[in-house]
């Protein structure tokens, strides 16, 4: 098991509570990936549907889904904002908006898709840590992609005022790599931060219906 996964956190557990406060409900897993949030969510909501576009990573969960006797989770192939698997009462992005180049538009397909609430979860990379250094050297800034420093400035541009949550824990523990040009292939790939897994819960269009 991910060492990340071995013990609790705050970001499952407001997915949970927000679950168990609202049952009944339905969930989007955006970027659902081997199925670990569809799993864990699983026992709390009465349909979830896992979106991802790798047909090998559902290859995965649907064998975690065949071994636990999960009867609740949809398998869905197709990428986010593109496709359209429905309208969720709960939408969730877990580190699957990293890669978009058009995050107000995926952010914007949350709101409308969404009945009760979106959740982001995302990291917060230090600014002076050493991975962010490197990547100054390689893309000219500290950061790679729409985490949290960058989509919360977004969305208090596009009217959305999130609440935040900061993992108690403090930082994911570093990555190690094998050699310098294994390193900086990593740094490239955008997957080395030391940072601090966060999470923002908006309600779009609807908030603040909870």
């Amino acid at each position: 098991m991910d060492q990340r996964w071995a013990k609790p956190d705050s970001s499952r557990q407001f997915l949970l509570d927000k679950l168990t406060a609202n049952p009944g409900s339905s969930l989007l897993d955006i970027g659902a990936g081997t199925g670990k949030w569809s799993v864990l969510a699983a026992p709390y909501a009465a349909k979830i549907t896992a979106l991802d576009p790798s047909k090998a990573m559902q290859a995965v969960l649907k064998e975690k889904i065949d071994e636990m006797k999960i009867t609740n989770i949809d398998v869905f192939t197709g990428a986010w904002p593109k496709d359209d698997p429905g309208l969720h009462d709960f939408i969730l992005a877990s580190h699957s908006m990293y890669g978009i180049a058009d995050f107000p538009r995926f952010v914007t397909r949350m709101c409308d898709t969404a009945r009760k609430g979106c959740l982001l979860v995302m990291r917060a990379p230090f600014a002076d840590s050493v991975m962010a250094k490197a990547a100054r050297h390689v893309w000219g800034q500290p950061y790679d992609s729409p985490n949290f420093q960058i989509a919360y400035n977004i969305l208090l541009g596009m009217d959305i005022y999130p609440d935040v949550i900061m993992e108690a824990d403090g930082t994911w523990p570093a990555w190690t790599s094998d050699s310098f040009d294994a390193a900086m292939e990593d740094i490239k790939s955008g997957w080395t931060w030391t940072a601090i897994p966060t999470t923002m819960s908006f309600y779009g269009n609807f908030w603040p219906n909870t």
